[in-house]
C-alpha cells in the first residue's frame, strides 16, 4: 500500500511483549499504520516532540467510540508508555489524536489479516 508507514519493532525476551514506538509530530503519527497480532501483548512508546497537545487514542472502530483500547494524554516534549493486548479477532481499530482528528491526525492499528469492507 503506497503511503503505508510500517512501525519499528523489538520484541522484549521476558516477557515476549511488541514494542512500538510512535511520534507525533508535524500532527501525524509516525507510523500511522501499526500491523499486530491477534492477541498480542503490545507496549506502545508515544513520544510528542511538537508543542501541541496530542493523544494517540485507539477505539475498536470510528464509530465504537465507548472503551479505548489505549487514550494517552501527550503535553509538548512527553513521552509516555502503555502495554496492552490486542484484541483477539481481526479487525482494523481506529487510531485518532482527538484534538486533531479535523484536520486529519488519524491511523490505523490492523489486528491480523482483516477482510476489508468498503465504506459507502
Amino acid at each position: 500500500m503506497s503511503g503505508s508507514v510500517y512501525a519499528e519493532e523489538d520484541m522484549t525476551a521476558e516477557e515476549n511483549i511488541k514494542v512500538i514506538e510512535v511520534d507525533t509530530l508535524n500532527f501525524v503519527f509516525d507510523p500511522e499504520i501499526i500491523r499486530l497480532n491477534p492477541g498480542e501483548k503490545v507496549k506502545f512508546i508515544v513520544s510528542n516532540p511538537s508543542s501541541a497537545f496530542h493523544t494517540f487514542t485507539i477505539y475498536h472502530s470510528k464509530s465504537e467510540r465507548k472503551n479505548p483500547i489505549v487514550n494517552i494524554s501527550l503535553s509538548s516534549g512527553d513521552e509516555k508508555t502503555e502495554t496492552v493486548t490486542m484484541p483477539d479477532e481481526e479487525k482494523i481499530l481506529y487510531l485518532v489524536c482527538l484534538p486533531h482528528e479535523g484536520i486529519g491526525m488519524v491511523g490505523q492499528v490492523i489486528v491480523g489479516n482483516p477482510e476489508v469492507e468498503e465504506e459507502s
